[in-house]
């Protein structure tokens, strides 16, 4: 009685063809497998990691500045638009790269940007540009929801 019960209770493998097997037992199905992408996409040559602002205003990704290859010390220049802050290395430059190869944002700009201590923050390193990208999750928020907002204006085309 106990086989009967646990029989019902376990489906069987694959799906069922019919009952035309051998003895009346389910013949398998095999599956269809998942299609590939024809093409990958490109590879990227920005590098993007994630930190975020600390009571000094210092945010890093250990990914992100390794591929900078910054160093504690190098002078940078630091700006912004539109909610994103750029640094770029520049032996003229104001800020410098922290210790723990982080980059301190000024007050005035986490003050413009609501860049409180604990907002995390998108990085995007530019190895070959020497340029780092660093703008909160709710710039990207919003960059997000004006693409699908507009794709479903759209009828959802992309």
């Amino acid at each position: 009685m106990a086989e009967q019960l646990t029989a019902a209770l376990i489906p069987p493998t694959g799906r069922m063809a019919g009952r035309g097997g051998a003895r009346g037992r389910p013949v398998p199905v095999a599956l269809p497998l998942a299609v590939p992408p024809d093409s990958p996409a490109p590879p990227s040559e920005l590098v993007y990691g994630m930190g975020r602002v600390d009571a000094s205003g210092r945010v890093g990704d250990s990914q992100v500045m390794r591929a900078l290859g910054w160093q504690a010390g190098e002078r940078l220049t630091i700006m912004a638009a539109d909610g994103v802050i750029l640094a770029r290395r520049d032996p003229a430059g104001l800020h410098a790269v922290g210790d723990g190869a982080h980059l301190t944002i000024p007050a005035v700009l986490r003050r413009r940007y609501g860049l409180a201590p604990g907002t995390r923050v998108l990085l995007a390193g530019r190895p070959d540009g020497q340029l780092l990208a660093a703008c909160a999750m709710a710039v990207v928020d919003q960059v997000i929801r004006a693409q699908m907002s507009l794709a479903a204006d759209e009828g959802g085309a992309p």
